[in-house]
């Protein structure tokens, strides 16, 4: 009887921890990019990631507004989409990205006030960085979103973290009166 019961207790907790695993990215073109979200990018740029279940090329978008108005609101979004895979193990049926930390700096100083959120919409992983009182004297700066990211292999039978990766995108805005 007991050895039924951890058989059970093994199955229930197999299918949890599969039905709980993230879904895996798709592959996307470079014209579903440019069609998509990732046209309105200010920066993009591309990684090559290996973990043990194979080796990844993603692509990362920086979409933000490049005048703003100082005590007002703004939001920058990191678009992450996977752009071609070559997966080695045969228990891997696909990749997603998990956020491991970030840090959002203007003129090279830490902003604190940002709230990262993460979503999957349209096939791309987004991270969107919120500040809902943005501070800046009137002119030029510079924008930087550093985030550290894992792949996640996601296996027929749950999921694994693979390998980090520090991803850092630049751009610059005006802010206005």
């Amino acid at each position: 009887m007991t050895a039924i019961a951890i058989v059970l207790l093994t199955i229930i907790s197999l299918v949890v921890w599969t039905v709980t695993s993230p879904r895996p990215l798709r592959v996307q073109s470079e014209s579903q990019l440019q069609n998509g979200l990732f046209g309105g990018s200010e920066t993009t740029i591309g990684y090559n990631i290996s973990d043990p279940s194979g080796t990844y090329h993603f692509e990362f978008g920086l979409d933000y507004s490049e005048n703003l108005t100082s005590n007002s609101a703004t939001r920058v979004a990191v678009y992450c989409a996977l752009v071609n895979q070559q997966i080695t193990s045969f228990f891997t049926r696909g990749v997603a990205l998990a956020l491991q930390s970030s840090s959002f700096l203007i003129d090279g100083a830490i902003d604190s006030s940002a709230i990262v959120k993460s979503n999957l919409q349209s096939n791309l992983e987004t991270f969107y960085f919120e500040i809902q009182n943005f501070q800046a004297p009137v002119g030029n700066h510079t924008l930087q979103v550093r985030i550290f990211i894992s792949t996640v292999d996601i296996n027929y039978i749950g999921n694994s973290l693979g390998t980090y990766q520090s991803v850092v995108l630049n751009g610059s805005f005006t802010v206005s009166s």
